[in-house]
């Protein structure tokens, strides 16, 4: 069976500019949550490549007691699609985290690659 590969939008050297600029606010959001948000547990993580906005996705694994809440956030902080319907407290708390971030500095919108420049 013959399998064929699709061929990147983006150079080499351009695509792995672009994931080091998309996963540093990542990893920055993946750290607060962790730290700021108690009652629930983070359990997993996964980066998804999401096609229609052109940048990687992280989807988070929220539990708490026996239920798992699964939201995606863009490296801008936007909840990009939630998986499961989460309730109105772990979004405020979800919304603090990010707004802090960027009143604090930790995260800049102009830190992200232009995807218009891109190869």
């Amino acid at each position: 069976m013959n399998e064929r590969t699709k061929k990147s939008d983006y150079s080499e050297e351009s695509y792995y500019k672009k994931l080091e600029g998309d996963l540093f606010p990542l990893i920055m959001i993946t750290l607060k949550i962790e730290e700021l948000i108690s009652d629930y547990e983070l359990t997993k993580i996964e980066d998804l490549w999401d096609e229609s906005i052109g940048h990687v996705v992280r989807a988070f694994f929220l539990e708490k007691g026996t239920t798992e809440y699964i939201v995606s956030i863009t490296p801008q902080g936007m909840i990009r699609m939630p998986h499961t319907d989460y309730p109105p407290q772990l979004s405020t708390q979800i919304h603090n985290v990010i707004v802090g971030m960027y009143a604090g500095g930790w995260i800049k919108s102009h830190s992200f690659v232009n995807t218009s420049s891109i190869d």
